[in-house]
């Protein structure tokens, strides 16, 4: 499921919680970060993946304030697609099959 902000995504996720979260730091109505902290206060055990391409200070201030907070892992934009995918079956421990 998508959402356009984290007070969107909240909404979603409390209705149907996930194993693992991708948010976008820089988000109209609720940003990454405030949507971090509620999802490691209310849910500590969900795994958070936080990106961000930066905004007026770049993305490495944003980013590292995400770590500290809780995010399992930070993407700064533009990534690669296969680094998306290798990150979420490291965090959600998934084997691949040969």
């Amino acid at each position: 499921m998508d959402a356009p902000d984290g007070k969107v995504g909240m909404n979603l996720f409390r209705r149907s919680p996930t194993d693992l979260v991708i948010t976008d730091i820089i988000m109209q109505e609720k940003e990454g970060i405030e949507t971090i902290m509620e999802l490691r206060n209310d849910f500590p055990k969900v795994k958070i993946i936080a990106m961000s391409g930066g905004g007026q200070i770049g993305p490495e201030l944003y980013l590292d304030v995400a770590r500290g907070l809780g995010a399992n892992h930070i993407l700064t934009k533009p990534f690669n697609s296969n680094e998306l995918v290798e990150i979420v079956r490291k965090l959600l421990d998934v084997k691949i099959q040969d």
